[in-house]
C-alpha cells in the first residue's frame, strides 16, 4: 500500500486544527475524535438557482429557490465519503427562509440516504440560522454519506424564499480505549494516509 510523504508541519497543523483537505479536526478527548468536512465528494442539484454556490465552502454565498408554483419538491444533494472507523456523525447547515408577510410558509426538510430510500432528519426554517441535525446510523455506516436538502413551500403567496449556504458533516470515532490518542491514531481513523519519516 502506498504511502504518502507529508511534511511534519502540514501533519502536525492536522492535530492542531488546521483544515487539510477538507477536514477539520477540532475536538480530541481520551477516546474520541471528532472532525469536521464540508469539502464534498460529489454533489447534486435540481431546480435551485446558482447551485454552485451550495457547494463552495463559503457560508456566505447561497443557492436560491423561489416560489413559483412547482418548486416544492426540488432539492440539493450532498455526498461525502466515509472515512474508517466512524461511528456517529451529525450534519450541520445554513438556511434563511423568508415568506411575504412572515410566518413559517417556506422551509426545508432535510433526508439522508439508508441504502434503500431517504430517510427523514428534520424540518428547520429561520433566517440566517444555522442548525445541526443527528445522522442516522443507517445513513452515515454507507460507504458514501448522502445527504438531500429539499425546498417546501406552505401556502399561495406571490413572494417566497429559500437559500441554501452550506453544509458540513461532522465525524465521530472512538479508539475503543482509554488512552491519550496519538497523531498516528488521529491519522488512522481519519483514513489518511500516514506520514513516512
Amino acid at each position: 500500500m502506498k504511502q504518502k510523504i507529508m511534511n511534519k508541519k502540514v501533519f502536525l497543523a492536522l492535530i492542531f486544527g488546521i483544515a487539510l483537505l477538507g477536514f477539520f479536526v477540532y475536538n480530541v478527548r481520551a477516546d474520541t475524535v471528532i472532525w469536521e468536512q464540508d469539502a464534498e465528494d460529489g454533489s447534486n442539484c435540481f431546480g435551485w438557482s446558482e447551485c454552485e454556490f451550495a457547494f463552495d465552502e463559503n457560508w456566505n454565498s447561497y443557492a436560491e429557490q423561489q416560489w413559483g408554483g412547482t418548486e416544492n419538491g426540488t432539492y440539493i444533494e450532498e455526498y461525502f465519503t466515509k472515512p474508517v472507523n466512524v461511528n456517529g456523525a451529525n450534519w450541520t447547515f445554513k438556511i434563511s427562509t423568508w415568506a411575504e408577510g412572515g410566518g413559517d410558509l417556506s422551509e426545508v426538510h432535510v433526508f439522508c440516504y439508508n441504502g434503500d430510500d431517504w430517510t427523514f432528519l428534520g424540518v428547520k426554517s429561520g433566517w440566517g440560522a444555522t442548525f445541526t441535525l443527528n445522522i442516522s446510523s443507517q445513513c452515515w455506516s454507507q460507504a458514501t454519506l448522502k445527504i438531500r436538502t429539499m425546498a417546501i413551500f406552505d401556502g399561495d403567496f406571490s413572494s417566497c424564499s429559500i437559500y441554501y449556504y452550506e453544509g458540513k458533516v461532522k465525524w465521530v470515532a472512538t479508539t475503543g480505549g482509554g488512552d491519550i490518542i496519538s497523531q498516528q491514531e488521529i491519522i488512522l481513523l481519519a483514513g489518511m494516509e500516514q506520514e513516512v519519516s
